[in-house]
C-alpha cells in the first residue's frame, strides 16, 4: 500500500484542533523548527494525517508580511504550511477559524495555501 500524498497538487484538509497566540511582535518565534520573524500573533491549524505525516498550517499575523511569506516543508513526521497575513487581520482570521468547519489547503507551491470555512471555497482561489 501506497500512503504517500501528491504534495506537487493542493491537498484539503479539515482542520481538527485550532490553537492561537498573541505576541508582541518583537522577537522571533520557533515552531516546528520554522523562524516565524517577529509575529504579532500565530493560528495553528492541524488536520487529520495525509498518508504518513500530520498536516499543519500555521497562519502567521506580522507587521511585516514579506518576511513570513507562504511556506511548505515536509518532513517524516509533518507537512507544514504556512501563511502570511498583516497583522490587523488577526482578530477576523481568528474568529473564522473559531467556527466549526474550517479547512485549510496544502501544497508544495506555498502560494496555493489557503484557509476557509468551507473546502470548496479554496478552489475557487485557483481560477481566474
Amino acid at each position: 500500500m501506497n500512503l504517500a500524498y501528491d504534495w506537487s497538487i493542493p491537498n484539503s484538509i479539515k482542520a481538527k484542533s485550532i490553537r492561537s497566540i498573541a505576541l508582541s511582535g518583537l522577537q522571533d518565534l520557533i515552531l516546528y523548527d520554522l523562524v516565524i520573524t517577529k509575529p504579532v500573533g500565530v493560528v495553528e491549524l492541524a488536520g487529520s494525517r495525509a498518508g504518513t505525516v500530520s498536516t499543519v498550517l500555521l497562519a502567521v499575523f506580522s507587521h511585516d508580511i514579506r518576511s513570513n511569506a507562504p511556506s511548505f516543508r515536509l518532513d517524516s513526521d509533518y507537512a507544514i504550511g504556512t501563511l502570511g497575513f498583516p497583522a490587523s487581520m488577526f482578530a477576523a482570521v481568528l474568529q473564522m477559524v473559531s467556527l466549526n468547519n474550517v479547512y485549510f489547503r496544502i501544497c508544495s507551491d506555498a502560494a496555493r495555501n489557503a484557509v476557509s470555512t468551507e473546502a470548496s471555497l479554496q478552489w475557487f482561489a485557483d481560477r481566474t
